[in-house]
């Protein structure tokens, strides 16, 4: 259920951004009850955080593959 609301949230995010999406709008998304984000997440701000983080290491990584070819030649 977590990795389901981090996928909602994701989407939804980046269609409407932080302040256009509710925990509500994310739960009925899933078809959940809406107080599966505070128990996951605690707030609204906190599954936001929890996306960005969930995608932060996937990038950096990237950032850091490209880096290194750079730094080779």
């Amino acid at each position: 259920t977590r990795e389901r609301l981090l996928d909602a949230a994701e989407e939804l995010f980046a269609n409407f951004g932080l302040y256009g999406v509710t925990v509500r709008n994310v739960s009925e998304h899933v078809g959940v009850d809406s107080a599966l984000i505070p128990y996951y997440f605690g707030t609204k701000r906190g599954m936001f955080d929890a996306v960005f983080a969930r995608r932060a290491e996937a990038i950096n990584s990237a950032r850091l593959a490209v880096s290194e070819v750079f730094t080779r030649q």
